[in-house]
Protein backbone atom coordinates (compact mmCIF):
# COMPACT_ATOMS: atom_id res chain seq x y z
CA UNK A 1 0.00 0.00 0.00
CA UNK A 2 2.93 2.00 0.62
CA UNK A 3 4.66 1.40 -2.45
CA UNK A 4 1.25 2.26 -4.49
CA UNK A 5 1.17 5.79 -2.74
CA UNK A 6 3.96 6.46 -3.23
CA UNK A 7 3.86 5.42 -6.97
CA UNK A 8 1.04 7.62 -6.84
CA UNK A 9 2.38 10.46 -5.55
CA UNK A 10 5.63 10.85 -7.79
CA UNK A 11 3.17 10.43 -10.95
CA UNK A 12 1.03 13.54 -9.81
CA UNK A 13 4.45 15.37 -9.43
CA UNK A 14 5.25 14.83 -12.62
CA UNK A 15 7.80 12.25 -12.21
CA UNK A 16 8.28 8.62 -12.58
CA UNK A 17 10.49 7.66 -9.77
CA UNK A 18 13.69 7.94 -11.82
CA UNK A 19 13.68 11.60 -12.09
CA UNK A 20 12.07 11.49 -15.66
CA UNK A 21 8.66 12.46 -16.59
CA UNK A 22 5.11 10.70 -16.20
CA UNK A 23 5.17 7.55 -18.04
CA UNK A 24 2.21 7.41 -20.21
CA UNK A 25 0.57 4.74 -18.76
CA UNK A 26 -3.44 4.90 -17.87
CA UNK A 27 -2.93 4.20 -14.66
CA UNK A 28 -0.47 7.72 -14.33
CA UNK A 29 -2.47 9.57 -16.16
CA UNK A 30 -5.40 8.68 -14.12
CA UNK A 31 -3.64 9.51 -10.50
CA UNK A 32 -2.51 12.51 -12.03
CA UNK A 33 -5.34 14.18 -13.18
CA UNK A 34 -6.97 12.69 -9.49
CA UNK A 35 -4.14 14.67 -7.69
CA UNK A 36 -4.64 18.14 -10.37
CA UNK A 37 -8.39 18.39 -9.76
CA UNK A 38 -8.07 17.32 -5.77
CA UNK A 39 -10.50 13.96 -6.39
CA UNK A 40 -10.66 11.30 -3.82
CA UNK A 41 -10.39 7.57 -4.63
CA UNK A 42 -14.65 7.88 -3.18
CA UNK A 43 -17.70 8.85 -4.83
CA UNK A 44 -18.07 9.87 -8.37
CA UNK A 45 -14.71 10.66 -8.82
CA UNK A 46 -14.77 8.79 -12.43
CA UNK A 47 -17.78 10.53 -14.09
CA UNK A 48 -16.43 13.81 -12.37
CA UNK A 49 -13.11 13.69 -14.50
CA UNK A 50 -15.23 12.74 -17.30
CA UNK A 51 -17.19 16.02 -16.86
CA UNK A 52 -14.21 18.09 -15.91
CA UNK A 53 -12.27 16.71 -19.55
CA UNK A 54 -14.40 16.16 -21.39
CA UNK A 55 -13.67 12.34 -22.10
CA UNK A 56 -13.01 9.29 -19.76
CA UNK A 57 -9.62 8.27 -18.92
CA UNK A 58 -9.12 5.87 -21.76
CA UNK A 59 -9.92 8.39 -24.72
CA UNK A 60 -7.37 10.66 -23.05
CA UNK A 61 -4.63 7.50 -22.95
CA UNK A 62 -5.38 7.08 -26.42
CA UNK A 63 -5.34 10.29 -28.20
CA UNK A 64 -1.61 10.35 -26.00
CA UNK A 65 -1.05 7.46 -27.72
CA UNK A 66 -2.49 8.65 -31.35
CA UNK A 67 0.00 11.78 -30.85
CA UNK A 68 2.59 9.30 -30.29
CA UNK A 69 2.98 11.30 -26.78
CA UNK A 70 4.24 14.41 -28.00
CA UNK A 71 2.82 16.62 -25.21
CA UNK A 72 3.68 15.83 -22.05
CA UNK A 73 1.06 14.32 -19.46
CA UNK A 74 -0.08 17.20 -17.94
CA UNK A 75 -0.21 19.66 -20.69
CA UNK A 76 -2.70 17.06 -22.50
CA UNK A 77 -5.28 17.23 -19.28
CA UNK A 78 -4.60 20.73 -19.40
CA UNK A 79 -5.45 21.04 -22.49
CA UNK A 80 -8.54 18.76 -22.30
CA UNK A 81 -9.77 20.49 -19.14
CA UNK A 82 -9.58 24.18 -20.99
CA UNK A 83 -11.25 23.43 -24.25
CA UNK A 84 -14.16 21.57 -21.72
CA UNK A 85 -14.16 24.46 -19.59
CA UNK A 86 -12.55 28.01 -20.89
CA UNK A 87 -12.12 29.31 -17.94
CA UNK A 88 -10.05 32.43 -16.85
CA UNK A 89 -6.20 31.54 -16.93
CA UNK A 90 -5.87 32.33 -13.18
CA UNK A 91 -8.63 29.46 -12.48
CA UNK A 92 -6.49 26.76 -14.51
CA UNK A 93 -3.28 28.84 -12.72
CA UNK A 94 -4.81 27.23 -9.53
CA UNK A 95 -4.92 24.10 -10.56
CA UNK A 96 -1.64 23.69 -12.64
CA UNK A 97 0.54 26.55 -11.39
CA UNK A 98 2.97 28.77 -13.49
CA UNK A 99 2.03 31.95 -14.31
CA UNK A 100 -1.50 33.33 -16.48
CA UNK A 101 0.80 33.76 -19.08
CA UNK A 102 3.14 30.96 -19.12
CA UNK A 103 0.46 28.65 -18.96
CA UNK A 104 -1.61 30.44 -21.91
CA UNK A 105 1.25 30.16 -24.40
CA UNK A 106 1.62 26.18 -22.82
CA UNK A 107 -1.73 25.48 -23.62
CA UNK A 108 -2.18 26.51 -27.06
CA UNK A 109 1.50 25.34 -27.85
CA UNK A 110 0.07 22.08 -27.40
CA UNK A 111 -3.34 22.62 -28.88
CA UNK A 112 -1.15 23.44 -32.13
CA UNK A 113 0.47 19.88 -31.52
CA UNK A 114 -2.55 18.34 -31.27
CA UNK A 115 -4.04 19.58 -33.87
CA UNK A 116 -1.03 18.80 -36.27
CA UNK A 117 -1.17 15.27 -34.80
CA UNK A 118 -4.84 14.37 -33.88
CA UNK A 119 -5.83 12.93 -37.08
CA UNK A 120 -7.48 9.90 -36.66
CA UNK A 121 -7.76 9.52 -40.56
CA UNK A 122 -6.70 12.43 -43.07
CA UNK A 123 -9.45 14.38 -43.84
CA UNK A 124 -9.13 13.80 -47.56
CA UNK A 125 -9.15 9.91 -46.60
CA UNK A 126 -12.11 10.45 -45.03
CA UNK A 127 -14.01 12.43 -47.87
CA UNK A 128 -13.02 10.08 -50.28
CA UNK A 129 -14.79 7.26 -47.79
CA UNK A 130 -18.14 9.29 -47.39
CA UNK A 131 -17.72 9.70 -51.51
CA UNK A 132 -18.80 5.95 -51.69
CA UNK A 133 -20.90 6.34 -48.67
CA UNK A 134 -24.97 6.51 -49.46
CA UNK A 135 -24.97 10.38 -48.80
CA UNK A 136 -23.29 13.55 -47.16
CA UNK A 137 -24.89 15.82 -45.31
CA UNK A 138 -23.67 19.84 -44.57
CA UNK A 139 -24.34 22.08 -41.59
CA UNK A 140 -22.39 25.15 -40.33
CA UNK A 141 -22.54 27.39 -36.77
CA UNK A 142 -21.11 30.09 -35.56
CA UNK A 143 -19.57 30.90 -32.39
CA UNK A 144 -19.33 34.59 -30.91
CA UNK A 145 -15.82 35.88 -31.26
CA UNK A 146 -14.07 39.64 -30.36
CA UNK A 147 -13.31 41.68 -33.72
CA UNK A 148 -14.17 44.47 -35.56
CA UNK A 149 -17.69 45.91 -36.73
CA UNK A 150 -16.91 44.23 -40.08
CA UNK A 151 -17.06 40.78 -37.95
CA UNK A 152 -20.73 41.98 -36.70
CA UNK A 153 -23.56 39.74 -37.71
CA UNK A 154 -27.29 41.10 -37.67
CA UNK A 155 -29.26 37.83 -37.52
CA UNK A 156 -27.51 36.47 -34.49
CA UNK A 157 -26.34 39.85 -32.91
CA UNK A 158 -23.19 39.70 -32.17
CA UNK A 159 -19.74 39.42 -33.38
CA UNK A 160 -19.37 36.05 -35.13
CA UNK A 161 -17.02 33.13 -37.02
CA UNK A 162 -18.82 30.87 -39.19
CA UNK A 163 -17.40 26.94 -39.21
CA UNK A 164 -18.94 24.18 -41.84
CA UNK A 165 -19.07 20.23 -40.61
CA UNK A 166 -19.95 17.40 -42.80
CA UNK A 167 -21.26 14.36 -41.70
CA UNK A 168 -21.46 10.34 -43.47
CA UNK A 169 -25.19 9.66 -42.66
CA UNK A 170 -24.11 6.04 -42.39
CA UNK A 171 -22.68 6.60 -38.71
CA UNK A 172 -22.49 10.52 -38.35
CA UNK A 173 -18.30 10.08 -39.21
CA UNK A 174 -17.01 13.63 -39.56
CA UNK A 175 -15.73 13.87 -42.74
CA UNK A 176 -14.85 17.69 -43.32
CA UNK A 177 -14.52 21.05 -41.12
CA UNK A 178 -13.47 24.07 -41.98
CA UNK A 179 -14.39 27.91 -41.28
CA UNK A 180 -13.06 31.10 -40.02
CA UNK A 181 -15.08 32.80 -41.83
CA UNK A 182 -15.76 36.17 -40.12
CA UNK A 183 -19.15 38.09 -39.92
CA UNK A 184 -22.63 38.09 -42.23
CA UNK A 185 -21.86 34.47 -44.22
CA UNK A 186 -23.69 32.90 -46.16
CA UNK A 187 -23.82 28.84 -45.63
CA UNK A 188 -23.46 28.51 -49.46
CA UNK A 189 -20.83 30.92 -49.69
CA UNK A 190 -18.96 28.75 -46.62
CA UNK A 191 -19.54 25.45 -48.83
CA UNK A 192 -18.05 27.20 -52.13
CA UNK A 193 -14.86 29.19 -50.30
CA UNK A 194 -14.46 26.77 -47.64
CA UNK A 195 -12.85 24.01 -50.15
CA UNK A 196 -15.55 21.19 -49.57
CA UNK A 197 -17.45 22.29 -53.13
CA UNK A 198 -14.31 22.16 -54.99
CA UNK A 199 -13.21 19.07 -53.66
CA UNK A 200 -16.70 17.20 -54.50
CA UNK A 201 -16.63 18.68 -57.95
CA UNK A 202 -13.51 16.30 -58.37
CA UNK A 203 -15.45 13.77 -57.93
CA UNK A 204 -17.83 13.92 -60.61
CA UNK A 205 -17.78 11.67 -63.68
CA UNK A 206 -17.08 13.11 -66.62
CA UNK A 207 -20.95 13.03 -67.75
CA UNK A 208 -20.83 16.02 -64.76
CA UNK A 209 -22.60 13.24 -62.59
CA UNK A 210 -21.79 12.91 -58.77
CA UNK A 211 -19.68 9.73 -58.29
CA UNK A 212 -21.85 7.34 -56.16
CA UNK A 213 -22.84 9.97 -54.00
CA UNK A 214 -26.26 9.61 -54.18
CA UNK A 215 -27.21 13.19 -52.23
CA UNK A 216 -25.94 15.77 -50.54
CA UNK A 217 -28.29 17.21 -48.79
CA UNK A 218 -28.20 20.82 -46.64
CA UNK A 219 -31.03 23.02 -45.12
CA UNK A 220 -32.52 25.75 -46.53
CA UNK A 221 -29.48 28.20 -46.32
CA UNK A 222 -27.62 25.74 -48.68
CA UNK A 223 -29.03 26.05 -52.82
CA UNK A 224 -27.35 24.52 -55.71
CA UNK A 225 -27.40 21.46 -58.13
CA UNK A 226 -25.76 19.42 -55.91
CA UNK A 227 -27.46 19.91 -52.79
CA UNK A 228 -31.65 18.43 -51.92
CA UNK A 229 -32.68 20.85 -50.16
CA UNK A 230 -36.35 20.91 -48.02
CA UNK A 231 -39.14 22.89 -50.20
CA UNK A 232 -39.57 26.31 -48.73
CA UNK A 233 -43.19 27.32 -47.75
CA UNK A 234 -44.48 29.83 -50.39
CA UNK A 235 -45.70 33.12 -49.79
CA UNK A 236 -49.04 33.15 -48.61
CA UNK A 237 -49.63 29.57 -49.38
CA UNK A 238 -49.06 26.46 -48.29
CA UNK A 239 -46.48 23.06 -48.98
CA UNK A 240 -48.31 20.29 -50.48
CA UNK A 241 -48.67 17.14 -48.90
CA UNK A 242 -45.72 15.34 -50.76
CA UNK A 243 -43.67 18.62 -49.91
CA UNK A 244 -44.19 18.38 -46.66
CA UNK A 245 -43.12 14.65 -46.11
CA UNK A 246 -40.16 14.87 -48.05
CA UNK A 247 -39.12 17.80 -45.98
CA UNK A 248 -40.16 15.66 -42.79
CA UNK A 249 -38.09 12.61 -44.19
CA UNK A 250 -35.60 14.90 -44.95
CA UNK A 251 -35.32 15.97 -41.37
CA UNK A 252 -35.37 13.13 -40.04
CA UNK A 253 -32.44 11.46 -41.67
CA UNK A 254 -30.23 14.85 -41.67
CA UNK A 255 -30.41 15.56 -37.92
CA UNK A 256 -27.36 13.37 -38.07
CA UNK A 257 -24.92 16.30 -38.42
CA UNK A 258 -27.00 18.69 -36.28
CA UNK A 259 -26.33 16.07 -33.20
CA UNK A 260 -22.71 15.96 -34.25
CA UNK A 261 -22.84 19.66 -34.16
CA UNK A 262 -24.45 19.68 -30.58
CA UNK A 263 -22.64 17.19 -29.05
CA UNK A 264 -19.39 19.48 -29.55
CA UNK A 265 -20.79 22.32 -28.27
CA UNK A 266 -22.20 20.79 -25.36
CA UNK A 267 -18.87 18.84 -24.56
CA UNK A 268 -16.35 22.00 -25.47
CA UNK A 269 -17.61 25.29 -23.93
CA UNK A 270 -14.84 27.14 -26.05
CA UNK A 271 -17.29 26.49 -29.02
CA UNK A 272 -20.62 27.48 -27.50
CA UNK A 273 -19.23 30.85 -25.61
CA UNK A 274 -17.51 34.41 -26.97
CA UNK A 275 -13.84 33.77 -27.77
CA UNK A 276 -12.04 36.05 -25.78
CA UNK A 277 -8.52 35.13 -27.79
CA UNK A 278 -7.30 35.91 -31.51
CA UNK A 279 -9.65 34.09 -33.97
CA UNK A 280 -6.68 32.35 -35.14
CA UNK A 281 -6.63 30.64 -32.81
CA UNK A 282 -9.92 29.36 -32.57
CA UNK A 283 -9.45 27.32 -35.71
CA UNK A 284 -7.39 25.26 -34.19
CA UNK A 285 -9.74 24.55 -30.97
CA UNK A 286 -12.34 23.99 -33.47
CA UNK A 287 -10.21 21.12 -35.28
CA UNK A 288 -9.05 19.49 -31.93
CA UNK A 289 -12.63 19.44 -30.63
CA UNK A 290 -14.14 17.82 -33.41
CA UNK A 291 -11.10 15.29 -34.22
CA UNK A 292 -11.47 14.01 -30.25
CA UNK A 293 -15.94 13.82 -31.16
CA UNK A 294 -14.86 11.64 -33.86
CA UNK A 295 -12.80 9.43 -31.93
CA UNK A 296 -14.99 9.52 -29.33
CA UNK A 297 -17.46 8.18 -31.66
CA UNK A 298 -15.36 5.37 -33.02
CA UNK A 299 -13.76 4.47 -29.75
CA UNK A 300 -16.85 4.29 -27.88
CA UNK A 301 -19.74 3.83 -29.87
CA UNK A 302 -21.65 4.96 -32.70
CA UNK A 303 -24.25 7.19 -31.03
CA UNK A 304 -24.82 9.52 -33.89
CA UNK A 305 -26.39 6.65 -35.93
CA UNK A 306 -29.02 8.38 -38.04
CA UNK A 307 -32.25 6.18 -37.46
Amino acid sequence: AAAAAAAAAAAAAGDDGDGGQVRHTKANYYALARSKFNIGDRGVHVARLKRLLGVSMAIVYTIAILIQEAIAAEWLLASLFYLTNYPNSSVCVVIFGGGEENFEAMVWSSLLVLSAKLEVIDVWGRLLQSIWAPSMFVDSFEIAIRGGLADYSGKKGYKTSKYEVAVSSEEGEVCWVSGGFRGPQGDIRVFHEGGLDRFLLRQRGDDGEWRRLEFLSGDAAYLGDAFIEPFKKPRGGQLSDAQAQHNFALHRVREVVERVIGRARQTFTILDVRFRHRPERLEIAVAVCFEIVELVRRCEAPFFRAR
